[in-house]
Protein backbone atom coordinates (compact mmCIF):
# COMPACT_ATOMS: atom_id res chain seq x y z
CA UNK A 1 0.00 0.00 0.00
CA UNK A 2 1.41 3.42 -0.92
CA UNK A 3 2.04 6.23 1.53
CA UNK A 4 -1.19 7.95 0.48
CA UNK A 5 -4.09 5.62 -0.17
CA UNK A 6 -7.61 6.92 -0.79
CA UNK A 7 -10.69 4.75 -0.48
CA UNK A 8 -13.94 5.07 -2.39
CA UNK A 9 -17.47 5.12 -1.06
CA UNK A 10 -17.30 1.49 0.17
CA UNK A 11 -14.11 -0.42 0.88
CA UNK A 12 -14.09 -4.00 2.13
CA UNK A 13 -11.18 -5.76 3.85
CA UNK A 14 -11.54 -9.55 3.69
CA UNK A 15 -8.31 -10.03 5.60
CA UNK A 16 -6.59 -8.26 8.48
CA UNK A 17 -5.80 -4.64 7.78
CA UNK A 18 -2.94 -3.03 9.66
CA UNK A 19 -2.40 0.73 9.84
CA UNK A 20 0.95 1.94 11.14
CA UNK A 21 0.01 5.62 11.14
CA UNK A 22 -2.88 7.64 12.55
CA UNK A 23 -6.29 6.87 11.14
CA UNK A 24 -8.69 9.78 10.58
CA UNK A 25 -12.36 9.01 10.12
CA UNK A 26 -14.50 11.97 9.11
CA UNK A 27 -17.79 10.16 8.91
CA UNK A 28 -19.63 7.67 11.12
CA UNK A 29 -17.70 4.67 12.43
CA UNK A 30 -19.81 1.53 12.97
CA UNK A 31 -18.62 -1.62 14.74
CA UNK A 32 -20.93 -4.40 13.60
CA UNK A 33 -18.94 -7.58 14.22
CA UNK A 34 -19.82 -8.63 17.76
CA UNK A 35 -17.48 -11.69 17.71
CA UNK A 36 -14.38 -9.64 16.90
CA UNK A 37 -12.42 -7.09 18.88
CA UNK A 38 -10.27 -4.10 17.97
CA UNK A 39 -6.77 -4.26 19.39
CA UNK A 40 -3.68 -2.08 19.62
CA UNK A 41 -4.89 1.16 18.04
CA UNK A 42 -2.65 3.98 19.15
CA UNK A 43 -4.94 6.79 17.95
CA UNK A 44 -8.51 6.80 16.64
CA UNK A 45 -9.99 10.19 15.80
CA UNK A 46 -13.67 10.39 14.98
CA UNK A 47 -15.02 13.78 13.94
CA UNK A 48 -18.55 12.58 13.31
CA UNK A 49 -21.06 10.54 15.30
CA UNK A 50 -19.96 7.07 16.48
CA UNK A 51 -22.63 4.48 17.12
CA UNK A 52 -21.87 1.52 19.40
CA UNK A 53 -24.53 -1.15 18.89
CA UNK A 54 -23.21 -3.42 21.62
CA UNK A 55 -21.21 -2.87 24.83
CA UNK A 56 -18.01 -0.83 24.61
CA UNK A 57 -15.17 -1.88 26.90
CA UNK A 58 -12.27 0.42 27.82
CA UNK A 59 -9.39 -1.28 29.61
CA UNK A 60 -7.44 1.91 30.28
CA UNK A 61 -8.16 5.51 31.19
CA UNK A 62 -10.80 7.35 29.18
CA UNK A 63 -10.60 11.13 28.91
CA UNK A 64 -13.51 13.38 27.95
CA UNK A 65 -12.79 17.05 27.30
CA UNK A 66 -16.47 17.94 26.86
CA UNK A 67 -19.74 17.22 28.68
CA UNK A 68 -21.16 13.69 28.77
CA UNK A 69 -24.89 13.13 28.46
CA UNK A 70 -26.07 9.68 29.45
CA UNK A 71 -29.26 8.08 30.65
CA UNK A 72 -27.51 5.76 33.14
CA UNK A 73 -23.84 5.56 34.11
CA UNK A 74 -22.91 2.35 35.91
CA UNK A 75 -19.55 2.19 37.70
CA UNK A 76 -18.83 -1.49 38.41
CA UNK A 77 -15.72 -0.89 40.49
CA UNK A 78 -15.13 2.78 41.32
CA UNK A 79 -16.19 6.27 40.26
CA UNK A 80 -13.43 8.78 41.01
CA UNK A 81 -14.50 12.43 41.25
CA UNK A 82 -12.39 15.44 42.17
CA UNK A 83 -9.19 14.68 40.24
CA UNK A 84 -7.23 17.87 39.59
CA UNK A 85 -9.56 20.07 41.62
CA UNK A 86 -12.72 19.19 39.71
CA UNK A 87 -16.02 18.60 41.47
CA UNK A 88 -19.15 16.49 41.14
CA UNK A 89 -22.30 18.56 40.64
CA UNK A 90 -25.81 17.11 40.73
CA UNK A 91 -28.56 19.43 39.49
CA UNK A 92 -31.37 17.29 40.87
CA UNK A 93 -34.21 19.82 40.92
CA UNK A 94 -37.10 17.88 42.40
CA UNK A 95 -35.29 14.56 41.94
CA UNK A 96 -33.34 12.53 44.48
CA UNK A 97 -29.83 11.10 44.28
CA UNK A 98 -29.18 7.57 45.49
CA UNK A 99 -25.81 6.03 46.37
CA UNK A 100 -26.23 2.30 46.76
CA UNK A 101 -29.97 2.85 46.39
CA UNK A 102 -31.97 2.65 43.16
CA UNK A 103 -35.05 4.25 44.77
CA UNK A 104 -33.73 7.22 46.83
CA UNK A 105 -36.22 8.61 49.34
CA UNK A 106 -34.43 11.93 50.05
CA UNK A 107 -32.30 14.46 48.13
CA UNK A 108 -29.28 12.28 48.99
CA UNK A 109 -30.00 8.67 49.96
CA UNK A 110 -26.93 6.63 50.91
CA UNK A 111 -27.35 2.90 51.50
CA UNK A 112 -24.18 2.16 53.45
CA UNK A 113 -21.56 3.87 55.58
CA UNK A 114 -20.39 7.44 55.06
CA UNK A 115 -16.81 8.55 55.73
CA UNK A 116 -16.11 12.29 56.13
CA UNK A 117 -12.51 13.44 56.48
CA UNK A 118 -13.17 17.12 57.13
CA UNK A 119 -16.06 19.22 58.53
CA UNK A 120 -19.82 18.79 58.77
CA UNK A 121 -21.66 22.10 58.44
CA UNK A 122 -25.03 22.43 60.18
CA UNK A 123 -28.21 24.25 59.12
CA UNK A 124 -26.73 27.69 59.97
CA UNK A 125 -23.45 26.86 58.16
CA UNK A 126 -21.45 26.35 61.38
CA UNK A 127 -18.75 23.67 61.35
CA UNK A 128 -18.74 23.15 65.13
CA UNK A 129 -15.68 22.59 67.32
CA UNK A 130 -14.09 19.70 69.17
CA UNK A 131 -16.43 18.22 71.82
CA UNK A 132 -19.68 19.57 70.34
CA UNK A 133 -22.48 17.35 69.09
CA UNK A 134 -25.29 17.56 66.57
CA UNK A 135 -28.87 18.05 67.72
CA UNK A 136 -32.07 19.05 65.94
CA UNK A 137 -34.42 22.01 66.37
CA UNK A 138 -37.19 23.22 64.08
CA UNK A 139 -34.61 24.90 61.82
CA UNK A 140 -32.69 21.67 61.15
CA UNK A 141 -29.51 20.05 62.49
CA UNK A 142 -27.41 22.28 64.79
CA UNK A 143 -24.06 21.96 66.52
CA UNK A 144 -24.58 22.18 70.32
CA UNK A 145 -21.84 23.04 72.81
CA UNK A 146 -22.60 20.57 75.63
CA UNK A 147 -21.77 16.86 75.53
CA UNK A 148 -24.66 14.39 75.01
CA UNK A 149 -24.64 13.19 78.64
CA UNK A 150 -24.60 16.73 80.10
CA UNK A 151 -27.38 16.74 82.74
CA UNK A 152 -26.89 20.20 84.26
CA UNK A 153 -28.07 23.39 82.62
CA UNK A 154 -30.88 24.04 80.18
CA UNK A 155 -31.20 24.75 76.48
CA UNK A 156 -33.39 27.67 75.37
CA UNK A 157 -35.22 27.89 72.05
CA UNK A 158 -36.72 30.93 70.34
CA UNK A 159 -39.67 29.88 68.16
CA UNK A 160 -38.23 26.37 68.02
CA UNK A 161 -34.64 27.48 67.24
CA UNK A 162 -31.79 27.05 69.75
CA UNK A 163 -30.14 30.26 70.95
CA UNK A 164 -27.82 31.75 69.97
CA UNK A 165 -29.76 31.55 66.70
CA UNK A 166 -26.50 32.01 64.76
CA UNK A 167 -23.28 30.07 65.29
CA UNK A 168 -23.00 27.41 68.01
CA UNK A 169 -26.06 26.69 70.18
CA UNK A 170 -25.34 26.30 73.91
CA UNK A 171 -26.85 25.47 77.29
CA UNK A 172 -27.39 27.89 80.21
CA UNK A 173 -27.41 27.59 83.99
CA UNK A 174 -29.75 30.51 84.81
CA UNK A 175 -32.78 32.08 83.16
CA UNK A 176 -33.32 35.81 83.71
CA UNK A 177 -36.78 37.24 82.86
CA UNK A 178 -36.65 40.91 81.81
CA UNK A 179 -39.41 43.36 80.90
CA UNK A 180 -38.23 45.77 78.21
CA UNK A 181 -39.87 48.73 76.49
CA UNK A 182 -40.87 47.97 72.91
CA UNK A 183 -40.85 51.71 72.08
CA UNK A 184 -44.04 51.07 70.15
CA UNK A 185 -42.49 48.92 67.42
CA UNK A 186 -42.12 45.23 66.65
CA UNK A 187 -44.51 42.28 66.82
CA UNK A 188 -42.54 39.74 68.88
CA UNK A 189 -43.29 40.09 72.61
CA UNK A 190 -40.91 37.38 73.91
CA UNK A 191 -37.27 37.34 72.77
CA UNK A 192 -34.67 35.15 74.54
CA UNK A 193 -30.99 36.06 74.09
CA UNK A 194 -27.70 35.23 75.86
CA UNK A 195 -27.07 37.74 78.63
CA UNK A 196 -24.69 40.42 77.24
CA UNK A 197 -22.58 40.45 80.45
CA UNK A 198 -22.48 36.68 81.09
CA UNK A 199 -23.53 35.03 77.80
CA UNK A 200 -22.35 31.50 78.66
CA UNK A 201 -24.14 31.32 82.02
CA UNK A 202 -27.38 33.39 81.84
CA UNK A 203 -30.11 33.47 79.21
CA UNK A 204 -32.26 36.62 79.26
CA UNK A 205 -35.95 35.98 78.55
CA UNK A 206 -37.12 39.41 77.37
CA UNK A 207 -40.84 40.19 77.43
CA UNK A 208 -42.37 43.37 75.99
CA UNK A 209 -45.74 44.84 75.12
CA UNK A 210 -46.64 45.88 71.61
CA UNK A 211 -47.11 49.44 72.96
CA UNK A 212 -44.36 51.82 74.02
CA UNK A 213 -44.46 53.58 77.39
CA UNK A 214 -43.07 56.86 78.69
CA UNK A 215 -41.79 57.60 82.19
CA UNK A 216 -45.10 59.36 82.97
CA UNK A 217 -47.18 56.31 82.09
CA UNK A 218 -48.38 57.36 78.65
CA UNK A 219 -48.52 54.59 76.05
CA UNK A 220 -48.02 54.93 72.31
CA UNK A 221 -47.51 53.04 69.08
CA UNK A 222 -45.05 54.15 66.38
CA UNK A 223 -46.86 52.38 63.52
CA UNK A 224 -50.31 52.65 61.95
CA UNK A 225 -53.09 51.32 64.19
CA UNK A 226 -56.21 49.66 62.84
CA UNK A 227 -59.48 49.18 64.72
CA UNK A 228 -61.53 46.41 63.09
CA UNK A 229 -59.07 46.84 60.24
CA UNK A 230 -56.06 44.51 59.82
CA UNK A 231 -54.46 46.63 57.08
CA UNK A 232 -54.43 50.23 58.36
CA UNK A 233 -53.28 52.80 55.82
CA UNK A 234 -53.50 55.80 58.17
CA UNK A 235 -52.08 56.49 61.61
CA UNK A 236 -55.50 55.58 63.04
CA UNK A 237 -57.69 53.60 60.68
CA UNK A 238 -61.14 52.87 62.16
CA UNK A 239 -63.77 50.67 60.58
CA UNK A 240 -66.80 51.28 62.78
CA UNK A 241 -68.14 54.05 65.07
CA UNK A 242 -66.55 56.37 67.64
CA UNK A 243 -68.58 57.35 70.74
CA UNK A 244 -67.75 60.02 73.31
CA UNK A 245 -65.71 63.21 73.19
CA UNK A 246 -63.03 63.35 70.51
CA UNK A 247 -60.29 65.97 70.29
CA UNK A 248 -58.55 66.50 66.95
CA UNK A 249 -55.45 68.70 66.91
CA UNK A 250 -55.21 68.75 63.14
CA UNK A 251 -57.41 68.49 60.04
CA UNK A 252 -60.43 66.22 59.98
CA UNK A 253 -60.68 64.64 56.53
CA UNK A 254 -63.96 62.74 56.05
CA UNK A 255 -64.52 60.83 52.80
CA UNK A 256 -67.97 59.54 53.71
CA UNK A 257 -71.14 60.83 55.30
CA UNK A 258 -70.84 62.42 58.76
CA UNK A 259 -73.68 62.45 61.28
CA UNK A 260 -73.59 64.89 64.24
CA UNK A 261 -76.18 64.09 66.90
CA UNK A 262 -75.17 66.99 69.13
CA UNK A 263 -73.51 70.41 69.12
CA UNK A 264 -70.65 71.13 66.73
CA UNK A 265 -68.31 73.67 68.32
CA UNK A 266 -65.74 75.04 65.86
CA UNK A 267 -63.16 77.58 67.11
CA UNK A 268 -61.36 78.01 63.83
CA UNK A 269 -62.22 78.53 60.20
CA UNK A 270 -64.43 75.90 58.59
CA UNK A 271 -64.50 75.20 54.86
CA UNK A 272 -67.43 73.36 53.32
CA UNK A 273 -66.87 72.23 49.73
CA UNK A 274 -70.33 70.78 49.36
CA UNK A 275 -73.88 71.09 50.66
CA UNK A 276 -74.48 71.72 54.38
CA UNK A 277 -77.87 70.32 55.35
CA UNK A 278 -78.98 71.39 58.85
CA UNK A 279 -82.33 70.09 60.16
CA UNK A 280 -82.21 71.92 63.47
CA UNK A 281 -81.55 75.42 64.71
CA UNK A 282 -78.22 77.01 63.86
CA UNK A 283 -76.74 79.82 65.95
CA UNK A 284 -74.05 82.07 64.51
CA UNK A 285 -72.42 84.34 67.11
CA UNK A 286 -70.38 86.28 64.58
CA UNK A 287 -70.29 87.14 60.89
CA UNK A 288 -71.55 84.67 58.27
CA UNK A 289 -69.47 85.20 55.12
CA UNK A 290 -70.98 83.46 52.07
CA UNK A 291 -69.31 83.79 48.64
CA UNK A 292 -71.91 81.79 46.75
CA UNK A 293 -75.67 81.67 46.50
CA UNK A 294 -77.53 81.10 49.79
CA UNK A 295 -81.12 79.87 50.07
CA UNK A 296 -83.04 80.42 53.30
CA UNK A 297 -86.40 78.65 53.35
CA UNK A 298 -87.50 80.25 56.63
CA UNK A 299 -86.88 83.35 58.71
Amino acid sequence: MSNNQYFGQETFFNEDAKFYKDVYIYGTLHYEFESQTLEEFNNIRVNGISTFIGPAYFYSNVYFDKDITAGIITARTRLDVGVGGTTLRADTGNSNVGIGSTIPQQKLDVAGSVKIDEFIFDSVNSQGVNGYYLNMDSGGIRWVSATPNFSEGIFVQDEGIYIPTAGIAQSFTALNFKQINSLGIGTDNIIPIPNPINPTFIADIQTKDFWGATSTGNIYRMTNVGIQNNNPTSTLDITGTVDGSTTLNSNLDVDGATTLNNTLDVDGATTLNNTLDVDGSTTLNTTLDVDGATTLNNT
